[in-house]
């Protein structure tokens, strides 16, 4: 038996919706590379590409203690999988 609607979808794409309908929120943090590709996936499949930001923990550390955004890409899994 087939699923439809709702039930059917990836869990990521669920997250991203819940995280979207959330007031406030500008940005889904992840700490796992493969998380960052999986939710990259869902935030395209939903059309939520624009309404959210996806950052990688390291992202937000090397932002906290000052590097420059150059060095703080360096460390991002979207950098380490090209």
């Amino acid at each position: 038996m087939e699923e439809i609607g709702e039930a059917h979808a990836r869990p990521s794409e669920n997250r991203v919706r819940e995280a979207a309908a959330v007031p406030g929120v500008q940005a889904l943090v992840v700490a796992c590379p493969k998380d960052f590709v999986m939710f990259a996936d869902a935030l395209k499949t939903t059309g939520l590409e624009g309404r959210l930001a996806l950052k990688d923990l390291t992202e937000l550390v090397a932002e906290a203690v000052g590097l420059e955004p150059e060095a703080a890409a360096s460390a991002t899994p979207q950098q380490r999988a090209a």
